[in-house]
């Protein structure tokens, strides 16, 4: 029946909440099936692993990101016969789906991500997961954006894209479920706002080369 919660979906939902909020080093197996009302034996059926559970999480909310990146690129890219793309529509592209997929639990454990990544080895596993999620798209926006800057060598422009991933992240904020665009400077609209973190990235994007 639609809307129905399979025991899979129970058992991702509960380790969605507990990798949020307690972090992936500190939520066990046997947490989240008690959180999930399910045996530990019903939880290695579907999952082998903890970190295989942490992937099918990650997944939740990063393939749909991914998929409406594949998408406007690919559109993008059939209207362009074969030219650079303009790099305002690079930035829309790499830009928009971001905003608008991220969830209050899904910026949880992608700041959880971030923090334990500069703490241990763990951590630095856990974020090459959410890379390789991202490897196919990641992937494309560093040959397209090439194009548009060929100037840059892939070096820099891998660390001007990441800064403008964290920078996406950043002016998310927390509210009701939702992550919503925090916009702590008043009399200006949503639209201005997003305008700005644009013309920040046009900027961060044509600098001079460094290397």
């Amino acid at each position: 029946m639609k809307g129905k919660s399979t025991t899979r979906d129970k058992i991702l939902d509960a380790a969605e909440q507990l990798f949020a909020d307690r972090g992936y080093a500190r939520a066990s197996i046997r947490a989240i099936t008690d959180r999930a009302r399910v045996n530990l034996s019903v939880a290695y059926h579907y999952f082998e692993s903890k970190e295989s559970l942490l992937t099918e999480v990650l997944k939740r909310f990063l393939l749909p990101i991914t998929e409406e990146e594949k998408k406007r690129l690919t559109s993008a890219l059939e209207k362009s016969s074969g030219e650079p793309l303009p790099l305002r529509t690079l930035l829309e592209i790499f830009s928009l789906p971001r905003l608008a997929h991220s969830s209050r639990r899904a910026l949880a454990i992608v700041s959880m991500l971030f923090s334990q990544a500069r703490k241990n080895a763990d951590g630095g596993r856990l974020a090459q997961i959410a890379r390789g999620i991202f490897k196919e798209t990641d992937e494309i926006f560093e040959r397209e954006f090439s194009r548009t800057i060929p100037g840059l060598k892939l070096p820099e422009l891998r660390l001007r894209l990441m800064c403008m991933n964290v920078i996406l992240y950043s002016v998310l904020k927390k509210s009701h479920g939702e992550a919503k665009i925090n916009r702590d400077i008043t009399g200006i609209s949503e639209d201005q706002f997003v305008e700005i973190i644009f013309k920040s990235f046009e900027a961060i994007m044509t600098a001079e080369p460094t290397i």
